[in-house]
This record gives structure tokens, C-alpha cells and sequence, in this order.
């Protein structure tokens, strides 16, 4: 059995290393080997192997991949931050101050209490002495009380003693929390006012470990599919809160006294790894520094040259073909006329390709009145709410945040042709309308002979365009829904029960039973040729079925 080196390479901490696999191995195997050789014991499920851009599959076999000796066995290596299994390898490019703090915990410039070093992705300003007060930094000075609830919260989800920040007086530390958050234009979370519930069983709830990443410490769910026990709900809840708050920088400087510069939070990561950790933790994500919405670009459309040959291929043999019974040369204004139809119908043929009246089919559809009902606000695919905690109302944006929507036909202005068209496909509709919708007493003429032949033979020819026949059916059904919505009114009468409806039921019973007998008597007015309409309607199919 032959053996092949390949040199690993692990550019996220600067590491290289050697391993030895058989010819015959597969990627698994080299994942195994490397989960055995490197430093931290990367778990096969989290490893990626990439080797010239592509990531290698499981299934492959070395002796597939490198086909002769000549060729650079080198691959690199992607490991997911939650795979180590102990500490990974340190990376030397680091300097020796932001090692000796990741390390160590960050800490914000506060003289009672430190970070909690389970923030890894905030980047915290030097500490203050703790023999001079806080006079730069009244922004987290005031936030003692928020800080409190903060890890009282992470100590009970943690299920293990957590230290606690000194607050001397905790009701003038609440309101100098509520006083700043006030002052950011939020409304204090009255949740941080409320006790904790009392903890319940122990083993019951949802469970999190320690893993380590870049020598910080992160907490990692291990049984997503728990449910959790009301006091972690109730943590959960005031994290959602506290990380929101304590995360907000100052708005402006302090008039107090000497103004300190505070270096920004900067975040360590890929933001997808960080909204990772803020799903397993069960809080609210963060939005990236662009959440506005990007800016607003011209649309560039893609041309569909197959849909727009077959139109022009069309329309130059019918050219042709008028070319060759009439010479523009000898009547210039059959040639004028000639030219302004093709111009005509080029454009007619550009406009169906490019997609400017792909919205005509929506509009027949909203002359019918038919209109999707929205989702509730946090409803789910199936119309449930969303498990979890709910999102930081401080926070709420707005849920239209896309860029501008194409404009379409109905941002348009009705050329001439829609107008036309509309007008071919309301042809006697309007007379008919007022015939249904008539005033008791007023005389309304049935139709002739001659007016149903010629209505006849105007709808026949109709028939012969798509477009009209499809306007004309959308206001008939329109006009049909209407009738049949009459109708059933008339007839429905629920039997009533006397000793088992209220009041109001009964008050709500007598006035539809009102409604009803004006119905009644109004459709007993109409003449006899509408109400024949009306059941005609009622006893066939729809129109277009």
C-alpha cells in the first residue's frame, strides 16, 4: 500500500502541518487523520476541505484527486467554529495586546464589574483606573442596573453562581438606567422591573455548554429541541433587552466634564457567525450597518432576443409582402404610411418583450375584487406565531425595507388602444348595469330583436381578439358574483332560536330578516325579462367555465 503527503494548510490561524494518507483513502479519511494531527481535534462534521477552489466531497478518493505525482497536493482547510473540541491553535500574526485581551475577557470602562467573557465579538475601551471616578463614561456608569439584571439573567440561564456587579443603592441605579434609556427615545422594558421566576427541575429545560473559539468562551445550546422552563423564558426576555441596551453606544458626548474618546465596538467574525451565536442563545439578531434598505439603482433588463426575433422575422415578411404589391416610390404616402405601421409594430413587438404590460393579467384580476388576504404580524407559513422569544420592540423597523418595485402597467399612463379596448369590452355592460340596478318604478325596456342581433354579431366579432373577450369576462364575473351574492342573501333564512340567543343576537337577527324582505320586495319590482336574467344566472356555471 502506497502512502501520499499532503501539506494542510489552516489559514484562519496561520497553521501548516503534514499528514500521511494511503492512496486508496477517501476526503472522510483525511478529515479523520486531520481530526487525529491537528491542534484543537477539529470534528469531522465541521471540517471543509478545499483544494484549487472546489470543496472536495466526503466520497472522494485520493488517488481521483491527484492523478500524477507532478501535481500540488496541497489543500486547505475551513473548520466551523463550534467543531474544536478543545482550544484551537493560537495565530502568531496576533499582537501580544489583543491576545493578552482575548484571553483575559473584555472589560468596559467600568470600576465595579467586568464584561461577561462570553461577548467575544465586542471590542471594549481600556479599563479606567479604579482610584479616579467616571467622568468620561456616564453612559455605562448609569447602566449599573441593567448590567445587574443582565447577569442575573445569564447566572440563572447558565444554571451555576455568576458573579454580580455591586450596586449600592439599586433603586437610584434604576433610574439612572430608566433616565438613559428614556433619553435614547425608548420606553423603559417593564420586564426589567419584574422578579425572577423560582427555578424549577433541573433536569427539565434547555441546557448550555462552553465552547471556545479564538481563546473566547461562547455558550452553545445542546438540546435545541427542549422546551424551556418559564424562568429561562423569562431570562431570555431580559437578555433580548439588555444586550440592546448595553450595546448602544453614547449619542453624544458628556457636558459633565473632559469628554474621553471611546473606541467603537468592532466585531470579530463573520456577522453570520455572530447572528449563529445569537440563535442558539435564543435572541434577537443583529442587522448588519446597511439595514436601511440599499441605495436605489437604475434596473438593467435583460433583452429576450428569442422572444423578440419571431415578432421581427414576422413583421419584415409582412413588410415585404406590402413592399411588393405597393412602390413607396410612386404614392410617398402609402410609404409614409407604411413606415409609421412598422414603426408602430416594432414597438408593439419591444414592449411584449421586455415584460411593460406583464401586469395586464393582474389587473383583470383586481377588477374581479379578488385580493389576497396579508399573514398576520408574526405569523408563521401555516398562520401560527412564531416559537421563541418575541423581538425587541425598540428595535422595530419597518416591514417594507426593499428597494423601489418595477414600475409596471399600472404606473402607466392608458394609451389609446386600452381605451378603445375598454370600450369594445364594456359594449351594452353599462345599459345592462342600470337595467339590474333600477329604481322602483322606473320603466326599463327589454331588449329587441334587433338589438340582440347586433350585440350578437359585435360579440362574435369580439371573440376573434383574446384581449377583449378577457376584459368583457372579468366584468361579467364581476357583474355575476354580485347577482348571486343577492340571491343567496334572499334566501337565507336560519331558523331562529328563541330561548337560546341574547339580546343582541336577537336585535342582529331581526335586522337581517329586515334586510331580507327588502331584497324580496325590491326584486319582485323588477320586470320579469331581469329576474329571468337573475335565475339564468344563478342556474348555470360561470362564465368562462
Amino acid at each position: 500500500m502506497s502512502w501520499v503527503s499532503l501539506k494542510v494548510e489552516l489559514p484562519s490561524h496561520s497553521l501548516s502541518f503534514h499528514i500521511q494518507v494511503p492512496t486508496q483513502s477517501t476526503v472522510l479519511d483525511i478529515k479523520r487523520e486531520i481530526n487525529r494531527t491537528c491542534t484543537g481535534a477539529p470534528r469531522v462534521e465541521g471540517q471543509k476541505i478545499i483544494w484549487r477552489g472546489r470543496v472536495l466531497r466526503d466520497e472522494e478518493r485520493v488517488e481521483n484527486i491527484w492523478k500524477t505525482p507532478d501535481e500540488s497536493r496541497v489543500i486547505h482547510l475551513a473548520v466551523h467554529y463550534s467543531a474544536w473540541s478543545s482550544p484551537p491553535p493560537e495565530n502568531p500574526a496576533r499582537s501580544p495586546s489583543s491576545s493578552q485581551q482575548s484571553t483575559s475577557g473584555t472589560t468596559p470602562n467600568i470600576t465595579s464589574y467586568p464584561i461577561p467573557p462570553f461577548i467575544p465579538h465586542l471590542q471594549s475601551p481600556p479599563p479606567v483606573n479604579n482610584a479616579q471616578p467616571v467622568v468620561g463614561m456616564p453612559h455605562q456608569s448609569a447602566l449599573l442596573y441593567v448590567w445587574h439584571k443582565h447577569a442575573a439573567a445569564l447566572g440563572f440561564l447558565m444554571r451555576r453562581p455568576y458573579p454580580l456587579p455591586t450596586v449600592p443603592n439599586m433603586a437610584a441605579a434604576r433610574r439612572s438606567s430608566m433616565s438613559l434609556v428614556e433619553s435614547f427615545g425608548w420606553a423603559w422594558p417593564s420586564i426589567l422591573d419584574e422578579e425572577f421566576p423560582p427555578p424549577g427541575d433541573e433536569e427539565s429545560g434547555l441546557h448550555y455548554e462552553f465552547i471556545n473559539n479564538n481563546g473566547q468562551r461562547f455558550l452553545s445550546l445542546t438540546n435545541p429541541n427542549a422546551t424551556p422552563t418559564p424562568l429561562q423564558i423569562h431570562c431570555l426576555k431580559v437578555l433580548s433587552y439588555t444586550f440592546t441596551i448595553i450595546l448602544t453606544p453614547p449619542a453624544y458626548p458628556s457636558a459633565l466634564g473632559p469628554y474621553t474618546s471611546v473606541q467603537a465596538y468592532a466585531l470579530r467574525g463573520a456577522p453570520a457567525d455572530i447572528n449563529q451565536h445569537l440563535q442558539r442563545l435564543g435572541l434577537p439578531q443583529i442587522a448588519g450597518n446597511n439595514a436601511g434598505g440599499p441605495a436605489f439603482m437604475a434596473e438593467m433588463r435583460d433583452i429576450p432576443l428569442r422572444a423578440l426575433l419571431a415578432p421581427l422575422m414576422m413583421l419584415a415578411i409582412r413588410t415585404l409582402l406590402l413592399l411588393y404589391f405597393i412602390s413607396p416610390a410612386r404614392k410617398p404616402f402609402i410609404g409614409f404610411i407604411i413606415a409609421a405601421w412598422v414603426v408602430y409594430e416594432l414597438w408593439g413587438a419591444v414592449r411584449i418583450a421586455m415584460g411593460y404590460d406583464g401586469n395586464r393579467a393582474g389587473n383583470a384580476d383586481g377588477a374581479n375584487g379578488q385580493a389576497q388576504a396579508a399573514p398576520a404580524p408574526g405569523a408563521g407559513a401555516d398562520g401560527n406565531a412564531p416559537l421563541g422569544p418575541a423581538p425587541n420592540p425598540m428595535h422595530a423597523m419597518p416591514a417594507q425595507m426593499g428597494g423601489r418595485p418595477r414600475t409596471q402597467g399600472n404606473a402607466r399612463s392608458r394609451s389609446h388602444t386600452d381605451i378603445i379596448m375598454d370600450m369594445a369590452a364594456r359594449m351594452n355592460l353599462d345599459d345592462e348595469e342600470r337595467a339590474l340596478t333600477a329604481a322602483p318604478g322606473t320603466q326599463v325596456r327589454p331588449p329587441s330583436l334587433g338589438h340582440k342581433l347586433t350585440t350578437f354579431m359585435g360579440l362574435l366579432v369580439m371573440t376573434l381578439h383574446p384581449e377583449l373577450w378577457n376584459r368583457r369576462r372579468a366584468r361579467l364575473r364581476q357583474r355575476e358574483g354580485r347577482v348571486r351574492t343577492e340571491a343567496n342573501a334572499r334566501e337565507d333564512n336560519p331558523a331562529s332560536a328563541e330561548g337560546e340567543e341574547d339580546d343582541t343576537q336577537r336585535e342582529e337577527r331581526q335586522r337581517r330578516q329586515r334586510a331580507r324582505e327588502d331584497l324580496i320586495a325590491q326584486h319582485r319590482r323588477r320586470p320579469l325579462w331581469v329576474r329571468e336574467y337573475i335565475e339564468r344566472v344563478r342556474r348555470n356555471e360561470w362564465v368562462d367555465e
